[in-house]
């Protein structure tokens, strides 16, 4: 299955992109197909991280204006999930309703 997981770049040694990183390998060692859809870290374009696309940063807070583009050409018509990895009420675009969405939310 196909997961785009949102936050920060897994390249990016923070809290939240350490926590990225470790979900990113653990769903290719499951046999799924991650990428990231990066808030913080990449600025622009697409990367290719340990095997994993990373799509840059949107220009607006967030990237909110990004991350269902990102969905859009990640998924390509095949099932897929958004996992978040960040505050829930940062996300703002009407668009995710259009997507199967898990918030993994900081306690």
């Amino acid at each position: 299955m196909k997961f785009l997981i949102h936050g920060n770049s897994p390249q990016a040694k923070t809290g939240y992109g350490i926590q990225i990183a470790q979900l990113a390998d653990q769903l290719v060692q499951a046999g799924h197909d991650p990428a990231c859809s990066v808030t913080w870290g990449l600025q622009g374009g697409i990367e290719n991280w340990r095997g994993i696309r990373l799509y840059g940063c949107g220009y607006e807070t967030n990237s909110n204006d990004r991350i269902h583009m990102h969905a859009q050409h990640w998924f390509d018509a095949e099932p897929g999930w958004i996992i978040t990895c960040i505050d829930v009420w940062a996300m703002e675009n009407p668009r995710l309703k259009d997507f199967n969405v898990a918030a993994w939310v900081p306690i």
